[in-house]
């Protein structure tokens, strides 16, 4: 019965000793990661400008516009997220398209030149209104022809409630930006 006491002893001692070592290798890698992680924020508040540190409240609010993207094989269209002041407008979305993408990977889909006259909202239907550019400068074909008028669709189709978008050049009607499409109705977005 001693032998059995004993023996139970220097198991519990045994165990006391273990649980000892595995508590003191967790204490030492707590301590690494805390060291590491007071690094990491030494080096990052050296390495950032005062000004960027802090975020700065931005009253632009984001929109999404599509650019032409080439790939091997095709012409497609991509979402570029631009910051516009608020409101949120389809004026000032079109004005996006206008200005043209940030991304070098990313192509125009409006001609040069081209400036927006005014967008007028009739019911469910947005007006915009081109200047003659958008037609005279246009040299992109069909395919150019039907990635403009998506990605002006897709962009309209942001805002709820507008279901289509008479396009017009100087304030009329005309039957197609470069020949192959028929404008001189107003579109559906929801067939684009």
């Amino acid at each position: 019965m001693r032998i059995l006491a004993i023996l139970s002893l220097v198991v519990l001692l045994g165990l006391g000793v273990f649980a000892y070592w595995q508590w003191d290798q967790v204490q030492q890698e707590l301590a690494a990661v805390q060291q590491e992680l007071r690094t990491l924020q030494q080096r990052l508040t050296r390495d950032t400008d005062p000004e960027e540190a802090i975020p700065q409240p931005s009253p632009s609010r984001p929109i999404t516009v599509y650019f032409i993207e080439m790939t091997a094989t095709d012409f497609v269209l991509r979402p570029e997220i631009h910051s516009v002041d608020p409101p949120v407008t389809l004026a000032k979305a079109v004005e996006a398209l206008i200005t043209g993408p940030k991304s070098e990977e990313l192509h125009p889909v409006m001609p040069p030149g081209t400036r927006l006259l005014s967008v007028e909202i009739q019911d469910t239907t947005a007006v915009v209104n081109f200047s003659a550019e958008l037609r005279e400068n246009f040299n992109m074909g069909s395919q150019g022809e039907a990635l403009l008028l998506q990605s002006l669709m897709r962009t309209a189709a942001a805002f709820s409630n507008i279901a289509y978008v008479q396009i017009l050049v100087e304030g009329s009607i005309i039957e197609s930006i470069g020949g192959h499409i028929a404008i001189d109705t107003k579109l559906q977005i929801s067939d684009f």
